[in-house]
């Protein structure tokens, strides 16, 4: 119900996962909106389908894009693509 009201509540929903975005929550939570006929811009951020290289935690989080500054510049970026659609 939570993420309903939120969807229909807000111009873009932003979903954020340290696991596979394919198949993931992100999907889940599209899959619901739609099922509720809820058509609102959702920008899925998570890891990338492909092998991760072992590494330290920190370097991993900036190699797949899912460190606090990546994460930063994407939801910026997601949100000036739903400024510039009216």
């Amino acid at each position: 119900e939570m993420i309903t009201a939120v969807g229909r509540s807000v111009r873009l929903v932003v979903t954020i996962e340290e696991n596979a975005s394919c198949g993931g929550f992100g999907s889940a939570v599209s899959e619901l909106l739609s099922s509720h006929e809820i058509y609102v811009p959702l920008h899925i951020i998570g890891l990338p389908d492909r092998f991760v290289e072992h590494g330290r935690r920190c370097e991993l989080l900036e190699d797949t894009g899912l460190s606090c500054k990546a994460i930063a510049a994407a939801v910026r970026t997601a949100l000036q693509g739903v400024e510039h659609r009216g």
